[in-house]
């Protein structure tokens, strides 16, 4: 049997694809294999909001354990697709400001990625662990984030889900 999900779950992997393209939104998206076998989606899209002129770059990364609601870390609300900003660099932007930045994750090398699903939007049995989903919680993220940049939305607002 694979390690990989994808290579034991055709119909799983379908699915995702599947998914992927009926958000107009993510279907300009590619995926892509990383070193490790895992696989990931990667493009770009623009909030419309403070920095509309500038687009985001995202990478969604499917975790070997997909599509468990529970983290390799063993964080419940985790799951198993990442959404990492490429660019902005959210690593790069605490480095340089010293600020934390709320609903955000460390990986296991320590690199930041959004907090895309919360502990309440998990049910055993319920939970869409699409990348396709993952991404739309991550636009809605990324308008928060730009939000408190902006001075619109509150450190304890963002950290509370309050958007």
């Amino acid at each position: 049997m694979s390690f990989y999900w994808y290579e034991r779950d055709k119909d799983l992997l379908k699915d995702e694809i599947d998914a992927m393209s009926k958000f107009e939104a993510f279907s300009h998206f590619q995926m892509g294999k990383l070193s490790n076998g895992k696989l990931y989606w990667y493009g770009s899209i623009k909030p419309g909001l403070f920095r509309s002129h500038k687009p985001w770059h995202i990478q969604a990364v499917y975790q070997h354990n997909h599509p468990s609601t529970t983290g390799p870390d063993g964080l419940q609300f985790a799951g198993s697709v990442r959404v990492y900003s490429i660019e902005p660099n959210l690593d790069e932007i605490v480095k340089s400001t010293g600020l934390y930045i709320p609903h955000t994750l460390r990986d296991d090398a320590g690199k930041i990625y959004m907090c895309t699903s919360g502990e309440e939007h998990i049910d055993v049995g319920e939970i869409n662990t699409s990348a396709a989903s993952h991404l739309a919680w991550a636009v809605k993220w990324i308008s928060a984030y730009e939000l408190w940049v902006a001075g619109e939305l509150s450190t304890e607002d963002f950290r509370g889900h309050k958007i």
